[in-house]
């Protein structure tokens, strides 16, 4: 399930699945081992991987259907109470 992904994404790219392992330092042996024996990375691979083409490890995982890193943070709406401080209460001593 993961070479499917892997190789789906590499395509998305316009690169091949060991052009993309040769970029990020990995051994094209584990490519091979990943298509023909149904290994998965782990770790810091697998991290590596999804930092690379921006998905969720999940998402290589086949656990989610979210491509999207989702962000950790969350947006908070600015007031105008926050704006009239930034501009004018914080040069006031």
């Amino acid at each position: 399930m993961f070479y499917d992904i892997y190789a789906a994404l590499c395509k998305q790219h316009g690169k091949s699945p060991s052009a993309v392992a040769q970029e990020l330092g990995i051994n094209k042996s584990n490519v091979t081992n990943w298509k023909n024996n149904g290994y998965t990375p782990r770790g810091n691979v697998l991290n590596l991987i999804a930092e690379y083409f921006g998905v969720p490890t999940d998402y290589l995982l086949g656990a989610s259907e979210q491509k999207e890193k989702s962000s950790s943070k969350q947006e908070k709406d600015i007031t105008f109470d926050d704006f009239t401080y930034a501009m004018y209460g914080a040069g006031q001593t």
